[in-house]
């Protein structure tokens, strides 16, 4: 299993991988301070099976996140 499988995109409990429900999203605005939500790269899929990570790169995960303003 890759490192990035370890990190909230699917955790390890027992020997059982757990995935979340959830989609991987973001938050998007544009020159004219217009928001949006829309599904965020890379793909849930792509960081759960680590593909798309280099040799010394890992997957952080981020608990939580703000915007302010």
């Amino acid at each position: 299993m890759s490192p990035s499988a370890t990190s909230d995109a699917a955790s390890i409990v027992n020997g059982t991988v757990n995935k979340p429900n959830k989609a991987n999203i973001g938050v998007y605005t544009d020159p004219q301070h217009k928001l949006w939500v829309a599904e965020a790269q890379p793909s849930l899929e792509d960081v759960v099976n680590g593909d798309s990570l280099k040799p010394g790169e890992a997957t952080v995960a981020i608990k939580s996140t703000g915007i302010c303003g």
